[in-house]
């Protein structure tokens, strides 16, 4: 008889930690005393963060959820809760950069049903204070899905806000369905200011909207390096210092083997500087770029405009780049297969085989490598497929220039239906001065 009753009082008693919370059956009890996995249902993923995996006396940690994802953007920007004070106040612990400390992603996760705050962003009540990042996050391959980050006004917004230290990474990242709505400065998918290395991250099916400055597909500014990225997706700014990988790439950014593909419109309503410098892979570059190709549009409208397959604005170095993209500036300003306009930078062994177009008969240059050459240096460039448009300052090359070293520059008259190589340079007016023409 006694044997009997033993499967009902087991029964009872599994019932009953269900009912009294003794049983926690659908996931880990966090450190805030929740049940996870939680999600926000349409709020923010840091409130629902789980940080019960950080120790802080450990070097390497595993991260397999959305919500221990968003437990490091806790940490990060604010610390690790200890108490309460007696007015109610969450206590937290001074914010944890995880410096010489390795984050390994183990699981696809999607962040959907909730909105993202960034990984490493300003103090909230201190914007002079700055919370970075300044690990190793490798996500092993692994996949976030359906980051959103919207109506956001701060600085630095993407999957990370600040990433700083020269032994700061992020690798290995797949991001997927990526929207991303900011009036704040400096904005991308991985990361919004990059000070370290961010490499082999792959994002597709992304939507980028902005109406200030510094926005890329992978990266809003650049002071460290990007290599082995790719962007796939719709990038739209109002602002100035919009490119496919990097919004603005800093003397000592460099950006190498990155594509892009899709869709870059920019305009002139910046509210800075009036201007709007557009490129498939960066607006404006004071660094390096070298071995990345742009695939696509590349649009830009408005006056005082530089708009390029490869860089907006030069001011450093861009080498071995090739654009297949269509380039199109719809008012005054200057437009180029790789370059809009090159100040005092070098541009060579690049190719342009998409078609450059200046709208509105703009008398800005429209080249077929560079729109505007302020004394840099073009060498060992083409221009054999794609039209390039025509007005009184355009060229298969160049399409305006003032005192530059120009060499070894090969273009076909009729793919891009350019009679000169330079169209107007400003002591020999049109000409074929380092510029090859080809039937």
């Amino acid at each position: 008889m006694y044997s009997r009753k033993i499967p009902f009082i087991l029964l009872a008693l599994f019932i009953s930690m269900i009912a009294f919370g003794g049983c926690n059956c659908n996931g880990a009890k966090g450190s805030s005393g929740k049940i996870f996995p939680v999600t926000p249902k349409g709020g923010y993923w840091i409130d629902v963060a789980d940080t019960s995996w950080y120790k802080p006396n450990e070097n390497s940690y595993k991260i397999s959820t959305a919500n221990q994802l968003a437990g490091l953007a806790k940490l990060v920007n604010v610390g690790l809760q200890t108490s309460k004070s007696s007015s109610g106040k969450t206590v937290f612990t001074t914010p944890i950069d995880f410096k010489g400390k390795i984050i390994t992603l183990s699981n696809d996760i999607s962040i959907a049903d909730g909105k993202w705050t960034p990984i490493g962003m300003e103090a909230e009540y201190n914007r002079h204070q700055i919370n970075s990042f300044s690990g190793t996050f490798d996500g092993n391959g692994h996949t976030i899905s359906d980051m959103i980050i919207s109506n956001d006004t701060r600085s630095a917004v993407g999957l990370f806000g600040y990433l700083s230290g020269s032994d700061a990474v992020i690798k290995n990242i797949n991001l997927r369905n990526v929207n991303i709505n900011t009036s704040g400065t400096r904005g991308g998918s991985i990361v919004g200011s990059n000070g370290g290395t961010v490499m082999n991250c792959k994002i597709t099916n992304a939507s980028i909207n902005s109406t200030f400055y510094f926005m890329g597909g992978i990266a809003g500014d650049n002071g460290g390096t990007v290599k082995d990225c790719m962007f796939s997706g719709n990038i739209s700014n109002k602002g100035n210092s919009t490119g496919g990988i990097v919004g603005g790439n800093g003397k000592n950014g460099t950006i190498t083997d990155c594509v892009f593909s899709g869709h870059i419109s920019g305009s002139s309503n910046d509210r800075a500087s009036g201007y709007s410098l557009t490129g498939g892979i960066v607006g404006d570059n004071d660094g390096t770029v070298e071995n990345c190709t742009s695939n696509g549009s590349v649009r830009n409208g408005g006056s005082n405009t530089h708009v390029g397959g490869i860089v907006g604005h030069n001011g450093g170095s861009v080498s071995n780049c090739t654009s297949s993209s269509n380039v199109v500036n719809t008012d005054k300003g200057n437009v180029g297969g790789i370059i809009g306009r090159n100040q005092n930078g070098t541009v060579k062994n690049c190719n342009s085989s998409g078609n450059v177009n200046g709208e509105n008969g703009s008398n800005n240059g429209i080249g077929g490598i560079v729109g505007q050459n302020n004394y840099g240096v073009i060498t060992n460039c083409s221009k054999l497929n794609g039209k390039v448009s025509t007005n009184s300052r355009s060229g298969g090359i160049i399409g305006m220039n003032i005192g530059s070293s120009i060499s070894n520059n090969t273009y076909s008259k009729t793919a891009t239906g350019q009679q000169w190589g330079i169209g107007s340079d400003y002591v020999d007016g049109r000409s074929n001065k380092g510029t090859k023409p080809i039937e």
